[in-house]
């Protein structure tokens, strides 16, 4: 890029940042996503971005210790979302252990949180899978460095909902694609909105977009795709069962603190494979 055309881009940005002044510091609750990769958290994000209620739709890639990291959040949303903040929702997703959360923000009245996890074969699968398209995350393609990720994840998501002192919302990602209306309905009620949340969705700027969610085909779809493609990634027994574990005991965990989706009341999830327990293996 010309220095000159650089500079007109600084220009612009300024402009809209001025423009929305104001904007960026009205008071809005901060809506975070705290997940997992390939949860199904970027169509949960697009679902909640395109409510009129909230504003974000991506992984901001931020840590959160005061409120200048709240501001910074909304600048962020702002420039990515066509300079508009809507509605009294910030949305960011977190996916990753070395984002920072403090307990003050944590905490904060102004914060709502969403627990999302997926189970582990779906997973492993799909971040394996991507591993192969992105030069930068190679490591995803060792079957141990990606169960380390996803068990410390998950051992990190059951810290956050401990630390939590008001119950956040426990979603399983699955439900989106399988009880979709019941549970938009449920996430809708925990959120206050004044209207449910739509099975369909906003393309945006940077939507399908390597570095801000999934950027696959299926997430340009616009709305939820129940058939899911199956692939042909395959990981040894105790690979998956450790994965298994890790799952079950997050699961518990969530129920324990969070405010559950009331669907899974009503349905059977998935369950860990009676040949992949680790008390099968260890016979």
């Amino acid at each position: 890029m010309s220095p000159e055309k650089d500079q007109i881009g600084k220009l612009s940005v300024a402009a809209g940042l001025l423009r929305n002044s104001i904007n960026l510091i009205k008071p809005r609750q901060t809506l975070f996503i705290f997940s997992h990769m390939r949860s199904y958290s970027t169509l949960l994000s697009h679902l909640l971005g395109s409510h009129p209620e909230i504003t974000g739709y991506a992984e901001m890639h931020q840590s959160y210790r005061n409120s200048l990291d709240v501001l910074r959040l909304r600048v962020k949303v702002l420039m990515a979302n066509d300079y508009e903040l809507k509605g009294r929702y910030v949305l960011d997703k977190v996916l990753h252990n070395e984002r920072v959360i403090s307990d003050a923000i944590l905490n904060s009245p102004a914060t709502a949180v969403i627990f999302l996890v997926r189970e582990p074969q779906g997973s492993l699968r799909s971040i394996f899978k991507m591993g192969k398209k992105v030069p930068d995350m190679a490591w995803v393609s060792q079957p141990a460095a990606l169960l380390e990720y996803y068990c410390q994840r998950l051992a990190e998501l059951e810290v956050l909902s401990r630390r939590r002192r008001t119950p956040a919302y426990f979603l399983n990602g699955d439900l989106l694609l399988t009880h979709s209306r019941e549970t938009l309905q449920s996430v809708s009620t925990y959120l206050g909105l004044h209207t449910q949340l739509s099975e369909s969705y906003q393309i945006f700027r940077h939507t399908g977009e390597s570095g801000y969610g999934d950027f696959s085909e299926t997430v340009r779809s616009g709305h939820i795709i129940r058939e899911e493609k199956k692939d042909d990634a395959h990981f040894e027994p105790q690979i998956l069962a450790e994965a298994w574990d890790a799952y079950e005991r997050c699961v518990n965990t969530l129920n324990k603190y969070c405010e559950v989706n009331p669907v899974t009341q009503d349905v059977s999830l998935v369950e860990v494979p009676a040949e992949l327990s680790k008390k099968a293996l260890e016979i």
